[in-house]
């Protein structure tokens, strides 16, 4: 638990949870893990494992169920005023929650539309609020005929938010050539602890087959066809490929190389216990970034490196040189990285993988850079040091 002198009482407002879960979840998890429990109180927009929230603090779940369906459905494009509209209005639900915690601040995420609320309760209120941009919010929302709109309310809310944490230099650059101010890069974090959990360190013994792991989805367009496109030369070369995520093996019935016996398709497990794995049973770690949505890829920064990092691992980086992850790997000089979709570029790539010294050098220097960009202390101060101001 940390000091709780001096530290404002957050008001967490946004559709994304505060869970250990998915990617953006369980970064938020991990920068409030250690904030004092009587300062903080949780409104999200949804669940996806409430057994791993925060323990000790209050949460409140606001899923508007009804509205949700309707714009879902068939009749979207007659319910999206009515749909909109509601984030606006500031309910007797809302006014009885500042009056009762009396918050100092009000953070947000821009997903979906929860944020908006968030900002309209700061103005309201006067409150300071602080907001978290995992994501290029005009590129990844479509709201038909109101974009003109929705793009002047997001706008309105980066001229007010006094906080303003970027997950990416790209982003970063982005939004000040749209909205000039002082915005800052918060990278993916890594937890208090997690360094600690990997026990032994890295061998890198000469081996006839290497064990290449891929952690994430697989629901962004091209994921599954890359995934496919490069088990066919792991298994090729006589290696195994593992994959850690929520997509099941029977899912991608129609990708060939990804039913193979040499495809391993595993359930995210407990973080300890995957950097444990990572770092001990595997070798070599596949981050992919997307081809077919390479505008919004470029301000976007893949959270799976920080575990990659962590568990010390050689990581091949794919994806379009714009792409937010690609550009970091290459402005620090890591040598492992694919710009290019050829079958033959990508033989070559992963040859390079076959030398221990060659695995054990890359690995040496993702785990310096993921010591040096994710660490806690960096940034979970960062984001003390600009709510306390």
């Amino acid at each position: 638990m940390m000091p709780s002198n001096g530290l404002p009482k957050i008001l967490y407002m946004a559709d994304v949870p505060v869970e250990q879960s998915y990617a953006g979840a369980t970064q938020l998890y991990r920068l409030l893990e250690f904030y004092p429990k009587d300062k903080l109180v949780i409104v999200q927009g949804m669940v996806v494992n409430n057994q791993k929230r925060l323990p000790g603090v209050s949460y409140q779940v606001w899923e508007n169920t009804f509205f949700s369906k309707l714009y879902h459905s068939k009749f979207s494009k007659l319910v999206l005023p009515f749909y909109v509209v509601h984030f606006f209005f500031i309910r007797t639900r809302e006014r009885k929650l500042i009056q009762s915690f009396q918050p100092d601040i009000i953070l947000s995420v821009s997903f979906k539309l929860l944020w908006l609320k968030a900002f309209r309760l700061a103005k309201k209120y006067q409150l300071p609020f602080h907001i978290i941009l995992h994501d290029e919010w005009l590129m990844t929302e479509n709201y038909a005929y109101l974009n003109s709109f929705m793009k002047q309310q997001f706008t309105s809310m980066l001229q007010y938010a006094q906080g303003k944490f970027c997950i990416s230099p790209n982003l970063r650059n982005y939004y000040q050539a749209l909205v000039p101010s002082q915005y800052q890069v918060l990278y993916p974090i890594r937890g208090k602890n997690d360094t600690a959990s990997v026990q032994q360190k890295k061998k890198f013994d000469e081996k006839q087959m290497l064990k290449y792991c891929y952690l994430g989805s697989l629901y962004t367009q091209d994921f599954p066809e890359m995934l496919n496109q490069i088990a066919q030369k792991i298994i090729q070369q006589g290696n195994e490929l593992h994959i850690f995520s929520p997509n099941k093996k029977e899912s991608l019935a129609s990708f060939e190389w990804l039913q193979h016996s040499k495809v391993f398709f595993n359930d995210f497990i407990e973080q300890d216990e995957l950097l444990r794995t990572m770092s001990t049973e595997l070798d070599v770690a596949i981050l992919l970034n997307s081809f077919k949505q390479e505008q919004a890829f470029q301000y976007n920064f893949s959270s799976k490196l920080v575990d990659y990092t962590a568990a010390g691992l050689p990581i091949l980086f794919w994806g379009p040189v714009s792409a937010g992850a690609i550009q970091w790997a290459i402005m620090n000089k890591y040598s492992w990285v694919l710009t290019t979709r050829a079958d033959a570029a990508l033989a070559e790539k992963l040859n390079q993988a076959k030398e221990a010294i060659q695995r054990k050098e890359l690995a040496a220097i993702s785990m310096a850079l993921g010591n040096e960009y994710f660490g806690y202390s960096r940034n979970h101060q960062l984001f003390i040091n600009t709510i306390s101001t």
